[in-house]
């Protein structure tokens, strides 16, 4: 890594320092899996007020890059190919979508919904956080008690 680094620090510009960091391909992909780790840590951190510790993301970025490498795809990733889009329900009635998200590492999750009339025009909407929860389907509880609430606020 050493000689790497060198390397790197005598480019004259950030353009000849992408240029070399692409050219080979562990390189390439280490930077790659490290930018995307960033930046997606950085993201946790904005919008859910913690992110993972400098550790934890050396340890993601190796075992990611490992399996990339070596198994020569992403590792444990299913990806659905469907386009999936949002449908207008009919006239009259209303249409609930909810999510829910759940970190192991911390027993924590959140969750959020949206109702939407058939012109796709916002109702009602809510999020929240759960705290200490043993599963993920918690969340996804948790985001239908709030929808039951909101619905009866509304008068269904």
């Amino acid at each position: 890594m050493e000689g790497l680094r060198q390397n790197l620090a005598a480019q004259a510009s950030a353009r000849d320092t992408v240029a070399t960091i692409l050219k080979e391909e562990p390189i390439r992909t280490h930077a790659v899996v490290t930018l995307w780790f960033l930046w997606t840590n950085r993201n946790a951190i904005r919008h859910e007020g913690r992110g993972r510790s400098g550790s934890e993301l050396a340890r993601g970025i190796k075992s990611y890059c490992h399996d990339l490498l070596v198994n020569q795809g992403a590792p444990n990733v299913q990806r659905s190919q469907a386009n999936v889009k949002w449908c207008r329900p009919p006239e009259g009635v209303l249409k609930l979508n909810c999510d829910a998200s759940f970190r192991a590492d911390e027993n924590t999750g959140s969750w959020g919904f949206i109702i939407r009339d058939h012109d796709g025009d916002v109702v009602l909407t809510g999020r929240g956080k759960t705290e200490s929860r043993a599963e993920c389907f918690s969340s996804g509880a948790d985001c239908m008690h709030a929808r039951r609430s909101g619905g009866t606020e509304l008068g269904n």
